[in-house]
């Protein structure tokens, strides 16, 4: 099996050093890293490319950014990592076959989320 190809996108150190982890790893291949999705894509080929990971520090709206990749590389996986807040997000085009059984198993593995403040007054006035 070959190893996925990653592009890198992001300006903070947090990006720089998960593209030098990444590149020392034997089972991925790094395509390329860019500060942005405007700086990559006079150089971005989307054919030398599996997956673009979004790396960032801070809250960053991701939203344009996913659909110029989108738009530039329908088959790509793109996986937002944010540091701060602890999180990867995978965003694909890519559609899988899937049985409800399969749906219940990945609905039987989210976590609890906390109730917000609405729902905990609301459980404990009776609902009023």
């Amino acid at each position: 099996m070959r190893e996925p190809r990653v592009f890198i996108i992001g300006q903070s150190l947090f990006a720089e050093s998960l593209t030098q982890l990444l590149s020392s790893t034997a089972d991925v291949s790094v395509a390329g890293h860019s500060p942005t999705v405007v700086d990559a894509m006079p150089t971005f080929n989307p054919e030398a490319v599996d997956v673009v990971i979004l790396a960032s520090t801070i809250a960053e709206p991701i939203a344009d950014d996913v659909d110029v990749l989108l738009a530039a590389a329908p088959h790509v996986a793109i996986i937002s990592t944010n540091l701060d807040e602890n999180t990867v997000q995978i965003i694909t085009r890519h559609q899988v076959d899937a049985r409800l059984s399969d749906l219940l198993a990945v609905l039987s593995t989210l976590p609890e989320m906390p109730k917000s403040s609405n729902e905990a007054d609301k459980s404990s006035n009776g609902g009023l």
